[in-house]
């Protein structure tokens, strides 16, 4: 037995049906991480009664490690105003927009509840490390920021590639 969004009748995935319904979304966005620095990416879910599904995330990382991702929710926050650099439909023939607001330059961010710590490691000193997240599903709290807070404690700056696929439901 698999996770209920892994599995579903004949074998298909199940946040499928949201793709074709043009409910399935994915966030880029490639930044640097100066030595002792830290990088936030702001996730504002909507008041409105829809649910963000966090279905994949990908962290890629180039340059001096270790880098820590804590992820946040609820922290107190300034709102960032910059999008990332990219944030589209899967279903490229669909013309809905996301209900999700993301920005990549929130500041005076404090508290909040940790809901994730990630520590990234390379083999080198200017190598290369890779998480991928795709066996959970997280749904984020309605009407809540999440905030994604990449640290770098490496002696040389870190270039970052972050990916984030959601789907969105009523339920």
């Amino acid at each position: 037995m698999g996770f209920p969004f892994m599995i579903s009748q004949g074998n298909r995935p199940y946040w499928l049906q949201f793709l074709y319904a043009g409910q399935v979304f994915a966030l880029y966005h490639r930044f640097t991480i100066p030595t002792g620095g830290t990088y936030y990416i702001q996730l504002k879910t909507p008041s409105n009664p829809r649910l963000i599904h966090i279905i994949a995330r990908q962290v890629n990382l180039f340059g001096g490690t270790p880098v820590v991702l804590n992820i946040l929710e609820d922290p107190t926050v300034t709102d960032g105003t910059t999008p990332p650099d990219s944030i589209f439909n899967l279903d490229r023939r669909s013309q809905k927009q996301t209900d999700l607001e993301a920005y990549i330059n929130p500041t005076d961010v404090s508290g909040g509840t940790l809901t994730v710590r990630d520590v990234f490691f390379a083999s080198t000193p200017r190598g290369s490390a890779t998480l991928q997240s795709q066996v959970f599903e997280v749904v984020l709290r309605p009407e809540s920021d999440t905030i994604y807070s990449f640290t770098n404690e490496a002696n040389s700056e870190t270039d970052v590639v972050l990916s984030i696929q959601w789907y969105e439901s009523d339920n």
